[in-house]
């Protein structure tokens, strides 16, 4: 491919996975094409990743203990195993397994990156490979548009990070299982700027046909965000807000209404009619202009009914401190 379209070898990528199957390896061709420093790290998967991978001559780097598996671990293991094999690697590029990178993007992320040493981060929009498949996949075409463009405070999966901000900040945060890149950017946006393009920079396929699937995504979101707050309750007021949203939205103003329902129908239907204009905002806030209705409401009601699952999530890992189960948490470096 044209020198356009190709990065230069200060790029690295890493990929990590658990048995994602065919989702991976339209995950490695779409880099393929853009770039051969690619490290995948692979999280006990059951199926035949990392073989596959091996036959595809990209360099793989395993988590082996079951008990310590998390996204986090395997994108430290990766940037480790880059900077082994290249040592000149410059910005290093994140990606689920599940995701098809964007043809171009890495030359785009790294343009910007040249342009402006300001800036410390780089990410662009995910796009739903089958967003008319349910209300689920509806739901996450959505999800993936949310947020602004230019100068924004955090990012998803999909990244690209300039090396000299990580060896100020220190890599993610293998404590945390779940809202590991939001806490990754808190800090990596003390050195720096990160911006979001308006431009694809992935294909992700969220793969989601069962309620269960979606309650329990939500509920690993609030433990995230719970587990974050604590971690940087001093220094940032985002997810003590959130985790503050999700216990009025997902567990008291509920409780409140079903205590109260004995002497009067009224403030549940109160409490109900809170809920459905809290819907409504969040539908009419959706910016996908062909977004049809049935997916502006499935997003609304979305935003609402998730808060229950989060509660429960953040409840969890309250749970879990009190008893000791998970230790606390210092600040990483």
């Amino acid at each position: 491919m044209g020198s356009m379209t190709r990065p230069t070898e200060k790029v690295g990528v890493v990929v990590i996975g658990r048995n994602e199957g065919d989702r991976l390896m339209r995950c490695l061709a779409s880099l393929r094409e853009q770039t051969d420093r690619v490290i995948y790290v692979d999280s006990c998967s059951s199926d035949d990743s990392v073989n596959a991978v091996r036959a595809l001559g990209i360099d793989v780097a395993e988590l082996t203990d079951p008990s310590t598996l998390s996204a986090a671990r395997g994108r430290n293991l990766g940037m480790d195993r880059l900077i082994e094999l290249h040592p000149d690697i410059e910005l290093f590029q994140f990606v689920d397994g599940d995701c098809m990178v964007a043809a171009g993007w890495l030359a785009q992320a790294e343009a910007v990156f040249e342009r402006n040493p300001a800036v410390v981060a780089v990410c662009g929009w995910r796009l739903e490979a089958h967003p008319r498949r349910n209300v689920y996949h509806r739901i996450a075409r959505l999800e993936w548009r949310m947020g602004a463009i230019g100068e924004v405070d955090d990012f998803a999966g999909e990244v690209m990070v300039r090396r000299s901000s990580i060896d100020a900040v220190g890599q993610y945060n293998p404590m945390i299982v779940a809202g590991e890149d939001t806490e990754f950017a808190s800090r990596i946006r003390t050195t720096g700027t990160i911006v979001r393009l308006d431009a694809p920079c992935s294909t992700h396929d969220i793969a989601m046909d069962r309620f269960g699937q979606w309650w329990k995504r939500a509920e690993r979101g609030g433990y995230g965000f719970t587990l974050v707050a604590e971690l940087h309750r001093k220094d940032s007021k985002l997810f003590v807000k959130q985790t503050a949203r999700v216990w009025l939205w997902g567990g008291v103003l509920p409780l409140l209404g079903v205590l109260l329902v004995r002497r009067s129908r009224v403030p549940l239907a109160l409490v109900g009619a809170r809920y459905a204009v809290s819907a409504l905002r969040a539908a009419r806030g959706v910016k996908v202009s062909d977004a049809s209705l049935a997916d502006r409401a499935a997003w609304g009601v979305s935003c609402v009914v998730s808060t229950v699952p989060a509660f429960l999530g953040s409840v969890r890992y309250i749970r879990e401190r009190m008893s000791g189960k998970r230790p606390r948490l210092q600040e990483y470096h």
